[in-house]
């Protein structure tokens, strides 16, 4: 049965058919009295159970808005933006966070984004972009994402989080859309500010990176290379020229050489012109170097001022033709200080040989190679032999046995008169050292002196013959007293007169001895005035006022000068044995001696005359004016004892007795 409507009431289908009444049913009164009073009785309780569940409907409609409020207040005090779209895209529910104006949030209810959009004056286009991300969403059934940027009609940029979730009933019928974001404006600024810092640090770190790449190449440069000239240094050579000795080894025919320049006169430019002016020379000699070599080659800077040149790949020919080129390369006159200054350098040549096992037995031979250069002379080269290495090796060995000697008192000391010429008394004594080797016996002076001096022995040798010598001249002077006062001469190094403390040094000696010191006569060269440095001069001042003499020694083989002489407190010029021995024999060398006693006479200076072994010799320096005398034909230098008999006995050539040779 439908009703009126055309839909059957389920109660009266349900009567009917309890009371057996349907279609096929005949009709009986009873029966349908029954049934009607049923249906009375069932309209009856369907009134009540109509106004009951209108009640009912009215209780639930109150909850639903009860709870509905319940859950916007939820809502709409959440700190996100909550809003609730229907299919359509309208909306249904909006919080306070989404949109704060309470007008505009009533009015929304029902509208959609683009109307909303516009009415706020937005950019139409962020409707526009919703739309899409709401289409997508409910197309594609899942939940949307995306960051908003706008701009408000006040010209503010905003930042937000969205998201479109659509929520589907169990038929899979679309029933809301919720859309939920948050404000990240605030947030996306410290985020800006944050990778703004997060770049300016990375600015930062790359340049302080680069900053210490940088600095760490500069310190590997400065660590093999010569700050002043900027050659690789003495460790960046060794490396380089071990390379070239492991090379050899493998390839015998890949030959190298090594050039060892030492400057010559450097020291004096720095005394004479200051050392900025010696660093100048330093850097234009690097220059000319340099030039002189090919790219593969390298020229570094040992220190000081020496200098080496490493070639490679080249023969004995080669090597010394780059010799003589940097010869000829620094043979051009350098203006220091408004004054040409002359370059030149000795030079050691060594080629690779089987023998060199690492590079410091390279530098080693080129070393020696070096100083033999040097001993020949300047602007010279020397190419290596190994009979250099052996005399190196014996003059190794001669230092090391001479430290001995002055340590276990194998020196002694001799003594050679100096006498008067017009009256042929001893005036005094020089002083000479003497060495008995116990193996290779006596060893010259001339041998072993240079080594001293190389070795900075000859300090202490020095000292120990002054003090040797005093003690022997004051027992003299008791043990002899007829014989008078008598002088003492002590050769004194030029290394002697660089050292600050030499007059205190001196000083001390002759206090413990009790020796005079107006008796005492220091002798040096020539070439300790040349040098002409402020402590050489404040010494010989202190010296001089002291009482003690200052003799030139082997006058006429140095830097013979008249200024050196005006400007330096020497008492006596000792003329040096090769002029006398030729004054015979020599028109020329006769001169020589006289213009040197006539120039000291003019300066007011006495001469001694070394090297006197003939009677004829001695009448010319007599005829000439000289003051004394000291060679062969007075007497050869004599040990202690043999001098003390000397004085006791000995007299001169104007006596009428024969002078003993």
């Amino acid at each position: 049965m439908a009703t009126e409507a055309g839909v059957t009431h389920p109660l009266l289908e349900r009567q009917l058919r309890a009371l057996g009444l349907d279609e096929a049913t005949p009709p009986d009164p009873g029966v349908w009295r029954q049934f009607l009073a049923q249906v009375e009785g069932a309209y009856a309780g369907a009134d009540e159970d109509r106004a009951q569940a209108a009640t009912e409907r009215q209780r639930a409609a109150q909850a639903g808005q009860e709870q509905r409020a319940f859950y916007e207040g939820i809502l709409g005090r959440l700190p996100v933006e909550v809003a609730v779209l229907d299919p359509g895209g309208r909306y249904l529910f909006c919080n306070r966070a989404a949109i704060r104006d309470d007008a505009i949030r009533a009015w929304i209810i029902g509208r959609t984004d683009r109307e909303y959009v516009e009415h706020r004056g937005f950019d139409p286009g962020v409707a526009l972009r919703r739309e899409a991300r709401f289409r997508a969403a409910v197309e594609g059934g899942r939940p949307v994402s995306w960051e908003e940027t706008f701009t408000t009609p006040g010209g503010e940029p905003r930042h937000h989080l969205r998201h479109f979730n659509p929520v589907f009933a169990p038929d899979e019928r679309l029933e809301m859309v919720l859309g939920y974001g948050r404000d990240v404006t605030e947030r996306r600024a410290a985020q800006d500010a944050l990778q703004a810092l997060n770049g300016e640090l990375e600015r930062r770190v790359g340049e302080r990176t680069e900053e210490l790449r940088r600095l760490n190449e500069q310190l590997q440069h400065d660590a093999f290379h010569d700050a002043l000239t900027g050659l690789p240094n003495r460790a960046l050579l060794r490396d380089r020229l071990g390379q070239a000795v492991e090379r050899y080894h493998r390839r015998p025919g890949s030959g190298f050489a090594v050039l060892l320049l030492d400057c010559d006169r450097f020291k004096g430019v720095n005394d004479s012109l200051g050392h900025t002016a010696g660093d100048a020379l330093l850097v234009e000699m690097a220059g000319r170097l340099r030039e002189c070599v090919r790219p593969l080659d390298t020229v570094a800077r040992m220190g000081g001022d020496e200098f080496v040149i490493l070639l490679e790949e080249v023969d004995p020919g080669r090597a010394l033709r780059a010799a003589e080129r940097v010869q000829r390369a620094l043979g051009t006159p350098l203006s220091l200080g408004g004054q040409d200054v002359q370059m030149s350098a000795s030079i050691g040549v060594v080629l690779a040989d089987p023998a060199h096992t690492c590079p410091e037995d390279v530098l080693r031979d080129a070393d020696i190679a070096m100083y033999r250069a040097k001993a020949r002379g300047r602007a010279g080269h020397q190419l290596f032999t190994a009979q250099m290495r052996a005399e190196a090796l014996n003059l190794i060995t001669l230092e090391r046995d001479l430290r001995r000697a002055v340590r276990d008192g194998q020196l002694t000391v001799e003594y050679q008169p100096i006498v008067a010429l017009s009256s042929g008394e001893p005036e005094g004594f020089e002083a000479l050292v003497r060495w008995s080797h116990p193996t290779l016996g006596p060893v010259s002076p001339v041998q072993f002196i240079p080594v001293a001096e190389e070795s900075g022995l000859i300090l202490d040798l020095d000292r120990w013959v002054l003090r040797e010598a005093c003690v022997r001249m004051e027992a003299w002077r008791r043990e002899v007293p007829h014989a008078g006062p008598l002088s003492l001469s002590v050769n004194f190094s030029g290394q002697q007169f660089a050292q600050p403390d030499l007059c205190e040094r001196v000083e001390e000696i002759l206090r413990e001895t009790g020796f005079d010191p107006h008796l005492l006569r220091i002798e040096m060269t020539e070439s300790v005035l040349v040098q002409d440095s402020e402590v050489a001069r404040a010494n010989f001042g202190r010296l001089r006022a002291l009482g003690i003499g200052l003799h030139i020694d082997d006058f006429g083989t140095g830097y013979s000068s008249l200024g050196y002489l005006q400007h330096h407190p020497v008492n006596v010029i000792k003329i040096d044995r090769s002029f006398i021995t030729r004054m015979s024999a020599s028109a020329e060398s006769a001169e020589l001696v006289r213009t040197m006693i006539g120039m000291a006479r003019h300066l007011g200076l006495r001469v001694v005359a070394e090297g006197v072994e003939s009677p004829g010799q001695l009448d010319a320096l007599r005829g000439l004016g000289c003051d004394y005398g000291q060679g062969y034909l007075f007497s050869r230098p004599l040990s202690p004892g043999a001098a003390a008999l000397f004085l006791q006995g000995a007299r001169g050539p104007s006596s009428g007795h024969e002078v003993t040779s």
